[in-house]
């Protein structure tokens, strides 16, 4: 290969357009579906981290896997807002190339 990268019609007409719609909204409302997400979580880990020594039921290794889990799912959560932001900004699409 030559280090050429080649881009789909598609790409090339949607690529630095501005704010586009279509592009828009799915991120809009990925983002609001994540939010209510990290929050959620953010709760679970919370409950868990502050009640630990107070029930039995919270030292178990079910919860802290539990803890584990959400803690994690707040950082996979928290990538639908760089989406958010790169169709905000009118990238649009971010080309892949080597």
């Amino acid at each position: 290969m030559d280090g050429k990268i080649f881009y789909d019609p598609n790409s090339l007409a949607y690529k630095n357009a501005g704010v586009i719609f279509e592009f828009l909204l799915p991120s809009i409302i990925g983002s609001s579906f994540g939010f209510i997400g990290i929050l959620s979580n953010f709760s679970v880990c919370y409950i868990t981290i502050k009640y630990r020594k107070k029930y039995d039921a919270l030292r178990s290794n079910t919860a802290i896997l539990l803890t584990a889990n959400s803690f994690f799912e707040i950082l996979n959560l928290s990538g639908l807002f760089i989406t958010l932001a790169v169709t905000a900004s009118g990238i649009n699409i971010i080309p892949y190339g080597t």
